[in-house]
């Protein structure tokens, strides 16, 4: 820490030796200025008069500073054992080395935050901020990324060089090992996640916020944190609610772990969500969404996670296309294991959760044509387990490839006309009742020949009786 100290305040010292030599009768010219090189874009900074430099002499390094209007409280308390005031007149007394200025410095800036004493404000559109117009005076500089920047006297110009650095925030989903800013999963799946947090100079006041859409369900209970690859327990370094309104959860980071952070840090936090029955399909994704607020009302940028999952419309028709009802299907992975399914109110399924109720590995198409929801990217294998009545089963299953996208069909007035899964089904005509013509023809014949051996058999009989 007294590294990062020194380096913070080692310019300010330097400033102060290299003044050019000037004489002054007044601080209230207002020609002072005071510039910050390698400012960070879109960050304020403020500039707090403490001191009021009444006259110098830049050849013999003579000073002659009073306190200005605000501060007089904060010299007869805090301040006192930093200074000593003889008829009005300010004299430094104690060290100057880094860690006793930058305690100074930290108690003025509270003391200013404190007392909301008011300061000059530029918000920086470039790598360079310039504080025009100033009394001449010893100023505390303060950056909205949440640390000093300086003190130093405007004599009539000081410089400050930005030794802060921004905190940054990184999203992530963890598949297979590794990090994606996309994936696709089915219904039911775990998504795991990963956000780090950058630390930049300065570090304070953080506070993770993380919103995941309707479709996914975060496991409250699967949270870890870690700095440098270490877990962190949550007793007296960070809370989590999942109570805050617009937010799945929200992570507090208390003052006394950021204040032991370093520059560059990382702070990695892990949990993960189950894509649930409310998730959007195909061209919607399910996003998560987290970003950190940070030092004074700062927020790092939005970083968003997507995840897809897709459905396909199964189509039964005819061999000339129009729709045929009755049919039965299982649906199957490549290992040949049944998706297990839920069948919604509307005619149509979606893969099952573990929970839901009613599950079933049979999907019967009703009307012709059924949506199953979902799935992930793959290949999935279609198996007609019964066919309409009259109709032909199929007897090899049928390959479903999913690649990025629904697959949807096209029906128009009980017609499919492309898209989709289509499974089409034949049947024969109706075969003789008892053979061919043929037969019948023999039939016939025999029938013919017997009646006309009775009536021989008749005729023979009564001549023999008239004899």
């Amino acid at each position: 820490m007294k590294k990062i100290i020194k380096n913070l305040f080692l310019v300010i010292m330097l400033t102060i030796m290299t003044i050019v030599s000037v004489n002054a009768e007044t601080n209230n010219n207002n020609n002072g200025t005071i510039t910050i090189s390698n400012a960070v874009s879109g960050k304020t900074y403020t500039a707090y008069q403490i001191l009021k430099l009444e006259s110098y002499n830049k050849t013999t390094g003579a000073y002659s500073y009073t306190v200005a209007n605000d501060w007089s409280n904060f010299f007869n308390g805090a301040g006192k054992d930093y200074v000593t005031i003889t008829n009005g007149y300010v004299t430094w007394k104690a060290s100057t080395d880094d860690v006793t200025v930058a305690n100074f410095a930290k108690l003025a800036l509270e003391y200013a935050k404190n007392n909301n004493i008011t300061g000059t404000s530029i918000t920086a559109t470039s790598k360079k901020v310039e504080f025009t117009g100033l009394n001449l005076g010893y100023y505390l500089v303060d950056s909205s990324l949440g640390a000093l920047c300086g003190l130093n006297t405007t004599n009539p110009s000081a410089e400050i060089q930005e030794k802060n650095s921004e905190t940054t925030v990184d999203k992530k989903i963890i598949e297979n090992n590794t990090p994606v800013s996309e994936n696709d999963a089915s219904i039911g799946d775990t998504i795991y996640y990963e956000t780090t947090i950058t630390v930049g100079t300065g570090a304070e006041k953080y506070v993770l916020y993380d919103k995941m859409e309707e479709g996914l369900t975060l496991n409250v209970d699967s949270i870890k944190v870690y700095l440098n690859n270490t877990e962190v327990a949550s007793a007296n370094n960070y809370t989590i609610s999942t109570t805050t309104t617009g937010y799945t959860f929200v992570i507090t980071f208390e003052e006394t772990f950021t204040k032991a952070l370093k520059t560059n840090d990382k702070i990695v936090v892990r949990y993960s969500a189950v894509l649930n029955e409310k998730a959007e399909i195909s061209t919607d994704s399910n996003d998560n969404t987290t970003y950190l607020t940070y030092g004074d009302n700062n927020k790092t940028e939005e970083i968003t996670t997507k995840t897809y999952t897709y459905e396909f419309d199964l189509v039964k028709t005819k061999s000339d296309n129009t729709l045929l009802d009755g049919a039965e299907f299982e649906l199957k992975d490549l290992g040949g294991n049944k998706i297990s399914l839920v069948r919604l109110e509307n005619g149509n399924y979606r893969v099952a959760m573990v929970n839901d109720n009613n599950i079933t590995t049979t999907i019967v198409v009703n009307g012709g044509v059924v949506t199953i929801s979902g799935l992930k990217d793959g290949t999935y294998l279609l198996k007609e387990t019964k066919a309409p009545d009259g109709y032909n089963k199929l007897s090899s299953e049928i390959s479903v490839v999913i690649s990025g996208s629904n697959l949807e069909a096209i029906i128009t007035n009980d017609v499919w006309t492309s898209g989709g899964i289509q499974v089409v089904n034949t049947t024969g005509s109706i075969l003789p009742s008892t053979g061919g013509i043929g037969t019948t023809l023999f039939i016939t014949i025999g029938s013919l020949l017997v009646i006309g051996f009775g009536v021989l058999l008749v005729t023979k009989l009564r001549l023999a009786k008239s004899m």
